[in-house]
């Protein structure tokens, strides 16, 4: 395996005093030494570590041998949460900054030399660095073999660093099991002083932190010393984010892919028939109307749908946009919304002609006639989303599934049925509306006046509306005959001179039609 020596990286970043005049690799006939800074702190780690990679009568020598060491912050590594590991988690790594290093405390232990090959063959994804034994500190040596390896110029001391680093993601957390091997290898060896210093000096604390352990709500089941691990992870809470670690129906909720399928929406009205203007004017706005104000994701808003709760550490945003379809009742609204949610839906997105994705891969449809209601739905949604909403009040669901939708990637359309006020659509902290969304994230409002409130408009009263008036006449005659049957005769009972008369009133709306036609024959 390729290895470098601390001078053949970038010089700037190690000071002079740590690169010793040290005779070639070659010529050294001293032994190997290897500076463990994760796991490998844990005895028990250590020594099936050494098992798999040495031979067994070699094994007992050097696990006897290890020490407790600090490397000089000089030396320009910085611990951090940085590992993609093949079996999917994200484990601690060494990433060289000379501008924000600190100590990193671990362990040193002699391995021999087929074992340092073989060392070099299991650690994937890792590459292999030398270390001035300069920037060792020794703090605890129980057998002072360590102290004295350091003093001799003849031997090579090495750690492991990545090849890539990467931070924590939903695909790759950071794992409780993991960290409780790291930390009870330094309750072992150096109590909790050892333990804190570790987390301290460890950095790219996550969101993504899951709680892997079996029976994880039970933790003293199959953590042993859970209790002074979690201890010191809660005294640097601002740290660590302990708070963010979940159990793993709580991180799946949380975490875990994007929301796909329709929740919630209507059945599709087999009679449905014209609205081709409103349909056309209701997708133009949403995919870009110039009258209808789109509102970039907000990163640092702090809120559910900001960077801070999203754990995103880029800037990538994407657009919101809010529309409300406002008409007196009967008029058809929520047949409308109906129509267009499942022209638009699709389980997989697609790109238009034009490279834009339209197709929806989630419908949310809530019923927002009372904060009941769209309580009781919103519950219902993140229940089934796998949010546990047991135990949590409606602004802590509000807020589950409002982290939730700024998530998702795949474009998402929210509708908001019968809205009848305009503190339920609020932004803030109580409303349902998001504040952003890291795709394409539509708001389709339906209400009998205009709802939206002055933070959500920013413009004047109606710029966000589209009004839907009546059907027209050819649309009243042809939902007659879809409602009634050919067999009514709808032209006969209808003549053109009454039709228009209609058509200039409530008879035009779509819920009327209905009834009349259920009467008619």
């Amino acid at each position: 395996a390729p290895t470098r020596a601390l001078g053949w990286r970038a010089p700037q970043l190690f000071t002079t005093n740590l690169v010793r005049m040290a005779p070639p690799l070659e010529l050294r006939t001293g032994a190997h030494w290897i500076f463990g800074y994760g796991s490998i702190i844990s005895e028990r780690s250590l020594q099936a570590t050494l098992q798999g990679a040495a031979d067994s009568g070699q094994a007992g020598q050097e696990q006897s041998s290890a020490a407790v060491v600090e490397m000089a912050a000089s030396a320009g590594w910085v611990r951090e949460w940085c590992f993609r590991a093949p079996s999917g988690f994200t484990a601690v790594g060494l990433r060289a900054d000379s501008a924000s290093a600190m100590p990193v405390n671990g362990i040193i232990f002699r391995v021999g030399s087929d074992a340092l090959s073989r060392f070099d063959a299991r650690e994937v994804g890792y590459e292999r660095v030398e270390v001035s034994a300069a920037a060792l500190r020794v703090l605890v040596d129980p057998d002072g073999v360590a102290t004295d390896a350091l003093q001799d110029t003849g031997n090579c001391f090495w750690t492991y660093v990545p090849r890539e680093c990467h931070s924590a993601t939903e695909e790759c957390p950071i794992c409780q099991t993991y960290l409780d091997v790291c930390l009870a290898g330094c309750l072992e060896r150096g109590g909790r002083e050892l333990a804190s210093e570790w987390v301290r000096t460890t950095s790219e604390w996550s969101h993504f932190w899951l709680n892997d352990a079996p029976m994880s709500r039970r933790p003293w089941l199959h953590r042993p010393r859970y209790a002074e691990v979690d201890s010191v992870l809660r005294e640097a809470l601002a740290h660590t984010l302990f708070h963010e670690r979940r159990h793993p129906e709580e991180f799946s909720g949380r975490w875990t892919g994007d929301l796909r399928g329709l929740w919630g929406v209507p059945p599709r009205n087999p009679c449905f028939v014209g609205r081709d203007a409103a349909l056309s004017r209701l997708a133009s706005a949403m995919h870009g109307g110039e009258s209808i104000r789109t509102v970039r994701g907000d990163a640092a808003s702090g809120d559910a749908g900001g960077r801070e709760a999203s754990g995103e550490t880029g800037s990538q945003q994407g657009v919101l946009t809010t529309v409300e379809l406002v008409g007196m009742g009967g008029v058809g609204k929520t047949q409308l919304a109906t129509e267009y949610a499942y022209r638009h839906f699709a389980a997989a997105s697609k790109l238009d002609a034009k490279g834009s994705r339209r197709a929806y891969g989630l419908v949310v449809w809530l019923r927002a006639e009372s904060a009941e209601a769209l309580a009781a739905d919103l519950r219902s949604v993140a229940n089934d989303c796998g949010i546990g909403v047991q135990g949590l009040r409606s602004d802590q669901v509000i807020a589950e599934m409002r982290a939730r939708l700024y998530r998702t990637r795949s474009p998402w359309l929210l509708v908001l049925d019968n809205m009848s006020s305009s503190a339920l659509m609020s932004s803030s902290e109580k409303g349902v509306l998001p504040r952003g969304c890291v795709s394409v994230g539509h708001v389709l409002v339906t209400s009998r006046m205009a709802t939206l409130s002055p933070e959500a408009q920013r413009a004047d009263a109606h710029a966000n509306a589209l009004l839907l008036g009546c059907l027209s006449i050819p649309e009243s005659l042809e939902l007659l005959r879809q409602a009634g049957g050919e067999h009514l005769g709808v032209d006969e009972l209808c003549p053109r001179s009454t039709s228009s008369a209609h058509a200039r009133t409530d008879a035009g709306s779509p819920l009327v039609r209905r009834r009349a036609g259920s009467h008619s024959g």
